[in-house]
């Protein structure tokens, strides 16, 4: 989990630290629920490193580094992440000599805000309490106080560098209970909310900042945090648009290798002169390069591919495909005139959120028609500003399908009756209740704006969506994972290629 200790005490080029304050026990508790690679504090060390610093970024826990590691000429720049339980008095004293010792630019978010407070003799304590009928936005979060949840304005007290570009407000994610009450005298704060005084503040002296808010979790509707985590490592002195691109393509150059023992070379959508499929692999690269077989179907990854390629091949397109994987995605490759439709497949690894950007794109901007399969449907939401998560927690005594995968969550997997709520030509041919083969663990929690809901489940209602004003379908099923017993899914992805096919858009 935290090799990065060793990288930054042998490390010779510049780098940011990402330093981790959650207490250790909370910290294994979540290493037990979760691969490393799924982990938040990986995203936001991908985030950093690929979309708002460009650098190597190393994450590492307070309890291991001290005020020499993070004075290393090396580290260019700290930024200290929020946690949900304390440590002990002792620990968190550690915490605060490393605040207050360090020199490099840091940036302290969440709970490390209160505690680069409380370092330099600030207070910090619980909001008010809620009044008589205000509704709780989130009740299993310290019930009966008030809370800032969600996407949130917030307005900028006194202009800083950390806000360039941006106008008088911005909208930034918000999950607190708690507030910084006494800021210390050599601080300034620098954005409010109506509730919450200090929303961001900066030492007057030296580069330490802190926000209540969490600019890293962006969207592509709320990019705002995305631009103020980029002003920070611009102040830090890091030339971020140089090194994200180069960055990027570093990532790239590491993944290709592993990617291409499947997926083709995106020039290969430039080459065909007659109508093709484009399918793009979403499963992480060391899976698909992977020979182990994985669950349900019991194929290796390459089978996988070869299964779906041959089936659009032959009984539900009759049209060649060509499979790149979404780390190369790139809107410009996919303006071949014979292009007639884009296949988004079903991933059980987590993505690189920053390499999806430029796949976002295309979703929402592509004219052909467009089928998301599962992760491919959660993708086609979140690139119109839809958030996904897990589902709901297992009830006591339920049986858990496949103990292995996110153990205590709920999760369909089986082929399943699903109920169509809105006929639609993608389910011609098909009852009201189909049956599909599902395997997820996680669901788009609301219909994208533009969109409708085709179907549902008992459990999932975002079963299927479809964009209103061209062919961009959805579905949380597995429509390619049909047999003989269960055909409904192949009639499905039939109608697809039979609207593609029709489809103005091309």
């Amino acid at each position: 989990m935290y090799p990065g200790v060793q990288a930054l005490r042998a490390a010779t080029n510049a780098v940011v630290c990402l330093v981790d304050i959650e207490h250790p026990d909370e910290r294994r508790k979540d290493l037990r629920n979760r691969a490393p690679k799924y982990h938040a504090l990986e995203r936001v060390r991908l985030c950093i490193e690929l979309e708002t610093a460009g650098l190597p970024c190393l994450l590492i826990h307070a309890s291991m580094i001290s005020s020499e590691d993070l004075a290393r000429p090396c580290v260019k720049a700290v930024v200290v992440s929020g946690r949900n339980k304390r440590t002990s008095a002792e620990d968190d004293e550690r915490i605060h000599a490393l605040m207050r010792e360090c020199r490099a630019p840091m940036l302290c978010l969440g709970g490390a805000q209160g505690l680069m407070a409380t370092a330099h003799g600030g207070k910090v304590g619980t909001m008010r309490r809620l009044r008589s009928g205000e509704t709780d936005p989130d009740p299993t979060y310290t019930p009966g106080v008030f809370k800032e949840v969600g996407f949130t304005k917030v307005r900028i007290i006194a202009r800083d560098a950390i806000f360039d570009g941006l106008g008088d407000m911005f909208v930034v994610m918000e999950r607190h209970s708690s507030e910084v009450k006494v800021l210390p005298p050599e601080f300034e704060v620098l954005a409010s909310t109506d509730e919450c005084r200090v929303q961001a503040c900066r030492h007057r002296q030296r580069p330490l900042y802190g926000m209540q808010f969490s600019p890293n979790s962006f969207d592509e509707l709320h990019t705002d945090g995305q631009k103020i985590l980029q002003n920070f490592f611009n102040v830090a002195g890091i030339d971020t648009a140089r090194r994200i691109a180069e960055a990027r393509e570093v990532f790239r150059a590491r993944a290709r290798p592993l990617v291409r023992k499947v997926c083709q070379d995106p020039a290969e959508l430039h080459k065909p002169t007659r109508p093709f499929v484009a399918v793009i692999d979403m499963e992480d690269p060391e899976v698909v390069a992977s020979p182990q077989k994985g669950s349900g179907t019991g194929l290796t990854h390459a089978g996988k591919i070869d299964r779906l390629r041959s089936r659009i091949e032959g009984e539900l397109a009759g049209l060649p495909c060509v499979v790149i994987h979404y780390i190369e995605v790139r809107k410009e490759d996919f303006g071949n005139p014979h292009l007639r439709a884009i296949v988004i497949t079903g991933a059980g690894s987590p993505t690189a959120d920053p390499m999806t950007r430029e796949l976002f794109v295309l979703i929402r901007e592509a004219r052909v028609p467009i089928m998301g399969l599962c992760a491919g449907h959660q993708h086609i939401a979140e690139a119109h500003g839809v958030a996904c998560a897990t589902m709901r927690k297992l009830r006591e005594g339920e049986k858990d399908p496949h103990p292995q995968y996110h153990p205590g969550l709920f999760k369909e997997w089986a082929f399943l009756p699903i109920r169509i709520l809105k006929r639609d030509p993608i389910f011609n041919g098909l009852p009201d209740t189909l049956v599909a083969q599902e395997y997820h663990v996680g669901e788009v929690k609301a219909v994208p704006e533009g969109f409708d809901l085709l179907a549902s489940t008992g459990e999932c209602r975002v079963q299927t969506i479809k964009r209103r004003d061209r062919p961009v379908y959805g579905t949380q099923f597995h429509s390619e994972c049909y047999d003989d017993d269960h055909p409904d899914g192949r009639l499905v992805l039939q109608n697809f290629f039979s609207i593609a096919a029709k489809s103005v858009c091309h």
